[in-house]
């Protein structure tokens, strides 16, 4: 909220917004993780969500108006559909599986603990650097574009059961 209020929204405005990136949340939990079908590529999906997202975060560091509000639903969307396409993406490793789920889930919620409090640390620090949210912000929209390029080392050649991966592109079954 504080971002949104030192960009001079009004607090009552800026608690709207926030509610919006909520809501728009729920929308993205539900559609995002669909998306791997629809593109027939997980890499494909978890790519377009992290531009969208950078892109989304990006847009909330430089506009005001309009384009402020739309970023935050954006935002929101990509944010909590990231989860469970990362979530259903883990499961399907040839090396994870259902049966090792547990533990990756384990690992990969510890690691979001980190980001939950080295996010925060990370924008306070810059905008105490620099009076401004802006290097922050622009810093995870890097960042997000940045894990992009780590879907490249995904592997879906095959599923946890040694058979090839179905949504995947160079599938010859029909």
């Amino acid at each position: 909220m504080a971002i949104l209020e030192g960009k001079g929204i009004q607090p009552n405005d800026a608690g709207y917004m926030i509610s919006l990136l909520k809501l728009f949340g729920i929308l993205g939990s539900l559609l995002i993780p669909r998306l791997q079908y629809r593109l027939h590529s997980k890499k494909k999906a978890i790519s377009i969500t992290l531009f969208s997202l950078g892109l989304s975060i990006t847009t909330i560091a430089l506009t005001n108006g309009a384009a402020l509000w739309l970023a935050m639903a954006v935002t929101g969307i990509m944010m909590r559909g990231l989860l469970p396409l990362l979530t259903v993406t883990l499961m399907d490793l040839p090396e994870v599986g259902p049966a090792r789920m547990g533990i990756i889930g384990g690992l990969y919620f510890s690691i979001g603990e980190i980001g939950g409090f080295s996010g925060p640390f990370i924008l306070g620090i810059s905008k105490e650097m620099t009076q401004s949210f802006v290097p922050g912000l622009l810093f995870f929209a890097i960042v997000s574009e940045a894990a992009i390029l780590l879907t490249i080392l995904l592997d879906f050649s095959k599923t946890s059961n040694g058979n090839k991966h179905e949504n995947e592109p160079g599938d010859t079954r029909a």
